[in-house]
């Protein structure tokens, strides 16, 4: 076996209710997160490291604002 895969689950998607800059702003986070991901399994760190260093990241490094936008996202899936 080798190779890797990753791929970043953002709920159902971005809720069109919201307003068009926070659908902009959690689209963007989540391909900072799948890039995030991607440069340290190239990196090779172990999976389950990598695991937890995408999910925290949104929580290390974003403002409060993105932080209810993913809060939403999370709570309408």
């Amino acid at each position: 076996m080798g190779g890797w895969a990753i791929a970043v689950h953002g709920g159902a998607g971005v809720d069109p209710n919201l307003p068009q800059e926070r659908q902009e702003e959690a689209k963007k986070l989540l391909a900072r997160c799948l890039d995030l991901g991607i440069s340290a399994l190239r990196s090779n760190l172990p999976a389950i490291d990598v695991v937890e260093l995408v999910v925290r990241y949104p929580s290390l490094s974003i403002s409060n604002f993105l932080q209810e936008v993913l809060f939403f996202f999370f709570q309408q899936s």
